[in-house]
C-alpha cells in the first residue's frame, strides 16, 4: 500500500485540510460542487444559491487567534521535494513571484511549516444548520440536482498568516544546515526573512498580507429533496487547488466508495487508487 500524498495531509494533525496553492480571496460561506465524482469546483457563496428563511445566512466571525496548536505549531514533516514545492507555492502567493529556494535547502532530506500569528475566520455550523433548515434552493436545474445528489460542500472554517518558519532536517530528522547566502539572494527585496535561527536550522519567512493555507469544509446532505443535516469533512482528505481560476481539490475522499480519485492539473481525468493511500 503506497503512502498517503503528503502534499494533502501535513495539516490534518492542526485539523485543516491544505489549500495547495494559497490564495487571499478563500472566505467561509464559500460554497463547492462535486462534478462527475471526480473534482470540487467552486460555486459562489451561500446567498447566490440559496434564499434566506427564517434564519439569515451565518456571519462570517473574522480575524480570530487560531484554535489553540494551530500558530507555531510544526505541520508533519514532508520529504524536500514535496517541501520546496509547497513552500514555493506560499512565497508566491506571498510575493507574487516565483522564488525558487531549493538550493538553499540542498542539504535537507525533509522539512516542516509552522505558521505564525496564525489568524481564523470561520462560520458557525449550527447557524449554518439553521440556515439551511429554512432556506430555498433558487439555482437552476444542474445544482438543484447536485443538491439533491449530497454533491455540495460549504466551507466553514479557513486560517491565514503572512510569516511561516520551515525547518530542515537531514538523515533521521537531525538538523540541517541552510544556505543562508543563497536564501537571502533569492529572497531579497521580495519578503522580510529572518535568519537569526540559521544555525538550529530555521528560517522564517513573512510578507505584507495574509493569505489563506488551510481550510475545513462541511457537506450538506438531503433526503426526500429537503435539507438533512451538514457534516463536517475529515481534515487532510481534499485539498483546495486553483485550477483555470477555480478552486478545486485535488483529492477528494468518496463517502463509502473506498476509493480516492487523482485529478490531473487539467481537472478532467482521474486516477483512482484504494483507500488508505495514494
Amino acid at each position: 500500500m503506497s503512502r498517503p500524498d503528503q502534499s494533502i495531509t501535513f495539516l490534518s494533525t492542526l485539523g485543516y485540510s491544505v489549500v495547495s496553492l494559497p490564495r487571499s480571496d478563500i472566505k467561509p460561506g464559500q460554497t463547492l460542487l462535486r462534478t462527475g465524482k471526480k473534482q470540487l469546483n467552486r460555486l459562489g457563496d451561500l446567498a447566490t444559491i440559496m434564499t434566506a428563511g427564517a434564519d439569515p445566512l451565518p456571519a462570517v466571525s473574522a480575524d480570530n487567534l487560531a484554535p489553540t496548536g494551530v500558530s507555531g505549531q510544526q505541520s508533519s514533516s514532508v520529504n524536500l521535494n514535496i517541501g520546496v514545492s509547497i513552500l514555493g507555492n506560499i512565497l508566491q502567493a506571498l510575493t507574487g513571484k516565483n522564488l525558487d529556494l531549493s538550493a538553499g535547502f540542498k542539504n535537507t532530506k525533509s522539512v516542516t511549516f509552522a505558521y505564525e500569528d496564525v489568524l481564523e475566520d470561520h462560520i458557525a455550523l449550527d447557524q449554518l444548520d439553521l440556515f439551511l433548515t429554512s432556506a430555498t434552493l433558487k439555482a437552476g436545474k444542474s445544482v438543484s440536482d447536485a443538491f439533491n445528489n449530497d454533491n455540495i460542500f460549504v466551507l466553514i472554517s479557513t486560517i491565514k498568516s503572512q510569516k511561516i518558519t520551515v525547518t530542515a532536517q537531514g538523515d533521521n530528522n537531525v538538523s540541517a544546515s541552510v544556505d543562508v547566502p543563497v536564501i537571502q539572494g533569492v529572497a531579497s527585496g521580495n519578503l522580510k526573512v529572518d535568519l537569526s535561527h540559521a544555525a538550529q536550522s530555521k528560517v522564517t519567512f513573512e510578507g505584507n498580507t495574509p493569505i489563506i493555507f488551510g481550510f475545513q469544509a462541511a457537506e450538506i446532505f438531503t433526503r426526500d429533496g429537503q435539507f438533512s443535516t451538514v457534516n463536517p469533512s475529515d481534515p487532510g482528505k481534499m485539498a483546495l487547488r486553483d485550477i483555470h481560476g477555480q478552486i478545486a481539490p485535488t483529492f477528494l475522499d468518496l463517502r463509502g466508495e473506498g476509493v480516492f480519485f487523482h485529478l490531473s492539473d487539467d481537472g478532467n481525468s482521474a486516477e483512482a487508487t484504494k483507500a488508505g493511500g495514494v
